[in-house]
């Protein structure tokens, strides 16, 4: 089984097989491997797992499996607005508060990173690692790969949560997280896509407030960093803020990358127009087929789901793959441990399933308080390990110390005050690699990892991350491809960057290869502006406050980092915010290429800042 690995100056190292999570933790210092640049923390926990399973990303209530879901919590909500795969024309309100530790999609989703399951195992990176106090690290990503080592089962969560999950102990959300605005984004991946995780290049800054779908939204408590392309179809989430530090210095250009996830989702960039937060449908129950079992017992997979839980919000607004057409009140408070997608998608990472194994990172991870590191990085990579079973999820999210993994559902009730967005993406096992090679280079803290090497003996990239490697040698960019696991798959191009590469991911990687201007919603500096130079690629700022649908938002509370491209389909979550100090640390973006939910946001983005004099 694997180990736990932690970037932390001095900790005793032990090692027990087949142990609880208390005796099996192995801690590490890596600083003297990441030459003068890097400090990663990598935590790995190895317990013995239960029975059900869930390695996919779940729909609003947690019931059914999604092939992708994204959840974005305004600041002050204590559930998020969702979208996923099969509901994503409109943002819909969370199952459940994020606190809760079921019913609802992250909650299923991290099922079995936050408990048990012999054939689910995962790698989890977080720069605020649970319990692991002042860990120094530049990387900002935060996130859990799942993958069953019993079928070919795989999932990817990205998200913006501090210390969130902790592995193998029930869910918890961390509920100061609650005051801050989170995104999450679960991906349903196959394990062969594991190792590998342009003109109009305008930025425009989105105005604060805004709203997603009735929840209010601000920079200053936002703080997620996201963007939609404009035109659209695309999406991106990305992993550090809008600001100069971002940039990256002439000689080390070509090096450019950064963690850049584009989803491409052709049905639901018209649920992003208007905003509005459809419910968490994207749940991770049993990984493999049970997974696809979750609504009625009959297989129903769900693609996508994306929450957005505004600042003061108990519920999100949710979309996902079937009902993406408009922001949907999610269906409970996040703090409802049932009953709500992400809640069901979490569902094994709480708790325990031997056949379901999963990766968690965070960069505030549960548990360990303190961890000082340069990664924003959140989510889970889920997988299935049950036998004949392709079956993963991968979910990425803004929520700090969330979840803990195989401790229950406990989503962070100060999180409530915070804006915060979730995304599920379901996937195969084979697609793992792929998001892994992506993620080596934006050193995530990895709390939590009990994927076997079994698994993943064909996973170079996946091996590296899960043994806390890091490169220090050029190329320090990297590019993948990976598509959720569906009759009608989405393509998700990820791209990332280590702290060597110097590039601001906002205007020189993201709107550089859009070729697009980008509508930019994530807390920002003095130093970064909105950027009209030229006649293209524009960086334009979304005013603060703004509105998920009727969930008021805005950047003082709203955590969570964004755009949408302009022209459209693009929609991106962004591990970093609009900051100038971005440039100087490793980022990640995930951009989806959908109509339904690039219009969702961009109707969050409807009033922009004035363009620099």
């Amino acid at each position: 089984m694997l180990t736990l690995l932690i970037l932390f100056n001095v900790i005793n190292i032990y090692h027990r097989k087949g142990r609880d999570i208390n005796s099996s933790i192995h801690l590490f210092n890596y600083e003297e491997k990441m030459l003068k640049f890097s400090k990663l923390l990598a935590l790995f926990f190895v317990v013995r797992l239960s029975h059900s399973q869930t390695s996919k990303c779940q729909n609003k209530p947690g019931d059914a499996a999604a092939d992708w879901a994204i959840v974005y919590k305004a600041p002050g909500q204590n559930r998020g607005k969702i979208i996923f795969a099969t509901g994503a024309g409109t943002w819909d309100d969370g199952a459940q508060p994020l606190s809760n530790v079921n019913q609802h999609s992250f909650a299923k989703a991290l099922e079995h990173v936050v408990a048990d399951n012999n054939n689910i195992k995962f790698i989890a990176y977080n720069n605020v690692p649970p319990s692991v106090p002042s860990v120094k690290t530049k990387s900002n990503s935060k996130g859990v790969i799942i993958l069953s080592t019993a079928a070919n089962s795989a999932a990817w969560i990205v998200h913006t949560v501090p210390g969130f999950p902790t592995a193998r102990t029930p869910y918890s959300w961390p509920v100061a997280e609650n005051a801050r605005g989170h995104l999450l984004i679960c991906l349903t991946i196959s394990k062969s896509q594991i190792n590998a995780i342009g003109s109009q290049r305008h930025i425009r800054l989105i105005k604060s407030p805004a709203a997603i779908n009735g929840h209010n939204t601000n920079l200053e408590a936002d703080i997620t960093n996201w963007a939609v392309s404009d035109p659209g179809n695309i999406f991106c989430h990305i992993d550090k803020p809008y600001l100069v530090s971002l940039k990256i210095k002439p000689e080390n250009q070509r090096w450019q990358f950064a963690l850049t996830t584009l989803i491409y989702l052709l049905d639901l960039m018209q649920s992003l127009l208007n905003l509005k937060i459809v419910r968490n449908k994207c749940s991770f129950s049993q990984i493999y087929h049970i997974l696809k079992h979750q609504n009625v017992r009959i297989k129903l997979a769900l693609v996508t789901a994306i929450v957005y839980k505004a600042p003061a919000q108990l519920n999100g607004k949710i979309i996902f793959a079937t009902a993406a057409g408009a922001w949907d009140n999610g269906e409970q408070p996040f703090t409802n441990e049932r009953g709500h997608s992400f809640a069901k998608a979490i569902e094994h990472i709480v708790g325990n399933n031997a056949d379901i194994k999963f990766l968690a990172y965070n960069n505030v991870p549960p548990g360990i308080p303190n961890l000082k590191t340069k990664s924003n990085s959140k989510g889970i990579i889920i997988l299935s390990i049950a036998a004949a079973t392709d079956s993963a999820a991968w979910i990425v999210h803004t929520v700090p110390g969330f979840p803990a993994a195989k401790t229950g559902y406990s989503w962070p009730v100060a999180e409530n005050a915070r804006g915060h967005l979730l995304i599920c993406l379901t996937i195969s096992e084979s697609q793992i690699n792929a998001i892994a090679a992506s993620l080596l280079l934006v050193q995530p803290v990895i709390y939590y990892n009990d994927i076997p090497q079994t698994e993943t003996a064909g996973m170079p990239y996946f091996n590296k991350l899960a043994e806390g490697k890091i490169s220090t040698l050029p190329p320090f960019t990297s590019r993948q491809t990976i598509r959720t696991q569906n009759a009608n798959p989405v393509t998700v191009h990820i791209y990332s960057k280590s702290e060597s590469s110097k590039y601001e991911i906002y205007k020189k990687v993201i709107a550089k290869v859009l070729k697009k201007t980008i509508k930019v919603w994530s807390r920002r500096d003095s130093k970064l502006k909105g950027d009209c130079r030229g006649s293209q690629r524009h960086i334009r700022l979304i005013k603060s406050p703004a509105a998920i649908n009727d969930h008021n938002t805005n950047l003082e509370a709203d955590i969570t980092n964004w755009a949408v491209s302009d022209p459209g389909n693009i929609f991106c979550h962004i591990d970093k915010p609009y900051m100038k100090n971005q440039t100087r640390e490793p980022a990640m973006a995930i951009c989806i290429d959908n109509i339904n939910i690039f219009a969702r946001f961009d109707a969050i983005a409807a009033q922009l800042e004035d363009c620099p004099k």
